[in-house]
């Protein structure tokens, strides 16, 4: 029985595909000519992706004005005597206003210390076809220009030699806010819509960036990719996908002054600080493992910076602080490091005869790293494989950075970028035009990527700005 219902099923079958062939045969001439049309009509999509390409290609004088602008505006902490990021946030809001996007998202936060009494944050969002949206996260902020002699002309005032550009924050992080409004302008003035939303967040600092999250922590979506476009190599094979964790300390050590002639029986913190300073390397002994994906795999203990002190020429000083910045795997924490330095701190109080105190002024654990095969990740690897980019390394980097928030917050995130990290806060930083658009060039290819604008449609068109 169960023989000759498997070939009357067979039969069955067979008769189904019959009836289909013989439909398929029977086409009208209208159907069928539709049918070939579709087949030969290129999709819509691919065309719109290769209009922006071409069109991004003929965007270097754009790149030029808009680091030149960018760079006369010195956005300086004022931690580094500087005023702030609001000059340079507001010259950004007026080119998107005169680019067609009135509505800018302000999250600022207050900070006194600043003329404007804020710090700015900025949010911008075009939608997409789908509900999926790429982020592109930049900051602000540039680094002291250090000594103004060692520089050729103004860090201030760009100087454009062929291809590369100089001044302060060219690279970091003005190249990749150029490919970002550059994506954005080329966007509006062609009227297309990607298949994945675009978003755009400039933040003043870290502290900034972890305020947006704070006021708005629904604005990134599970399904969203985040690309924080603040680090990399100049031929753009490396994505960074973890962060070490940071713990800065102040170690004050208190001794007895003494005039500088007679010396004994006092105790000179300034000898006892650079024996601390010398014995820090210890310290790595105890805190020995080694993560291989870093950059550097080990813990480091660098002293950054002498604290001013009351004191003269010809006085043992009774007191010496200074900072030290240290920088740990995911397999650490804050407080691991601080038992470490406590127990140095205890050994030289105890052979020296001072007291020593460790103050903790900044601390962020390692978050777990992004995984490889994330949709983020594989979206950058498809896109810079379309670009002609191959092979492609995962690290992490030794340093805190705008994607360290959003990787606490369990969401995927990579960095990645076509800089020389070389070039990054020196004298005559500088980066090239070429760089911008290059950047952006990805960037593009990543919105028009199907398998990674798949998503839930339901707020497709939902904008994420007032």
């Amino acid at each position: 029985m169960r023989l000759y219902s498997s070939a009357m099923t067979r039969l069955a079958l067979l008769c189904l595909f019959a009836v289909f062939a013989a439909q398929t045969v029977s086409l009208s001439p209208a159907v069928a000519a539709s049918l070939l049309a579709a087949q030969e009509k290129p999709d819509k999509n691919a065309v719109a992706l290769q209009r922006l390409l071409d069109d991004i290609g003929k965007q270097r004088a754009e790149v030029i004005s808009i680091q030149r602008e960018l760079t006369a505006r010195p956005a300086l902490a004022p931690e580094s005597g500087g005023e702030g990021e609001e000059a340079k946030a507001r010259w950004i809001e007026e080119w998107l206003r005169q680019k067609g996007f009135p509505l800018v998202e302000r999250l600022d936060y207050l900070d006194a210390k600043v003329p404007s009494g804020q710090r700015p944050n900025l949010v911008l969002r075009l939608p997409g076809q789908s509900g999926r949206t790429l982020w592109l996260v930049c900051h602000l902020h540039v680094a002291t220009p250090g000594p103004l002699d060692r520089w050729q002309g103004s860090p201030w005032t760009l100087r454009v030699e062929g291809d590369t550009v100089y001044g302060r924050g060219v690279m970091d992080n003005h190249q990749s806010i150029a490919a970002a409004l550059l994506l954005f302008e080329n966007l509006k003035r062609q009227q297309i819509t990607p298949p994945m939303g675009l978003g755009l967040v400039l933040h003043a600092q870290t502290n900034g960036f972890r305020h947006v999250l704070a006021k708005r922590p629904d604005i990134f979506a599970p399904d969203d990719l985040l690309i924080v476009p603040d680090f990399g190599n100049p031929k753009g094979t490396s994505i960074a996908l973890a962060e070490k964790g940071l713990l800065w300390l102040n170690i004050c050590i208190k001794g007895e002054q003494k005039h500088s002639g007679s010396p004994q029986g006092g105790h000179n913190t300034l000898r006892i600080g650079a024996r601390f300073i010398r014995d820090m390397d210890e310290l790595a002994k105890s805190l020995s493992a080694a993560v291989p994906m870093f950059q550097a795999p080990y813990v480091t203990f660098e002293p950054t910076m002498v604290l001013p002190t009351a004191g003269s020429s010809n006085a043992v000083p009774a007191e010496f602080t200074f900072s030290v910045d240290c920088r740990f795997t995911p397999i650490y924490s804050p407080a691991d490091i601080m038992k470490e330095f406590r127990t140095l701190a205890d050994k030289l109080e105890r052979e020296e005869g001072v007291s020593i105190n460790l103050t903790e002024t900044l601390s962020y654990y390692s978050p777990p790293p992004t995984r490889q095969d994330s949709p983020v990740v594989l979206a950058v690897l498809r896109s810079l494989a379309a670009e002609g980019v191959k092979d492609v390394s995962f690290v992490g980097i030794n340093t805190v950075s705008s994607a360290t928030p959003i990787r606490e917050k369990g969401l995927a995130v990579a960095e990645w970028g076509k800089m020389d990290d070389t070039r990054r806060q020196i004298a005559n930083e500088s980066t090239t035009v070429s760089a911008s658009i290059e950047e952006a060039r990805v960037f593009a290819r990543i919105l028009f990527d199907q398998e990674a604008a798949k998503a839930a449609p339901a707020n497709a068109g939902e904008e994420k700005t007032p």
